[in-house]
């Protein structure tokens, strides 16, 4: 089944989930797109290739990354956010 770009936040909505995940183009943005899960999940996708590295990379969304970092945190307690520096701290692996 072809879909179609993204052009609209109404369009995002309208793609429901599958038994397999999938990738939908974002409009005049060639290496975004969104992925869409069984789970009923959508997530942001930048498709990157490393100028030292032919392999492609995917940068997922940073709530996607905040949300990993919050489950490996001890305790499950949630680290206080304040300043930016606090957000780049929290993002390192």
């Amino acid at each position: 089944m072809e879909r179609k770009a993204i052009s609209s936040d109404r369009s995002i909505s309208s793609h429901k989930p599958e038994d397999k995940k999938y990738f939908v183009a974002v409009k005049n943005y060639p290496k975004l797109f969104l992925m869409v899960r069984p789970t009923e999940t959508k997530s942001w996708m930048y498709r990157y290739y490393p100028p030292s590295n032919p392999k492609q990379s995917i940068i997922s969304s940073p709530a996607a990354l905040i949300k990993s970092q919050l489950a490996k945190s001890s305790y499950g307690h949630r680290p206080a956010i304040t300043k930016p520096k606090d957000l780049a701290k929290l993002l390192k692996p």
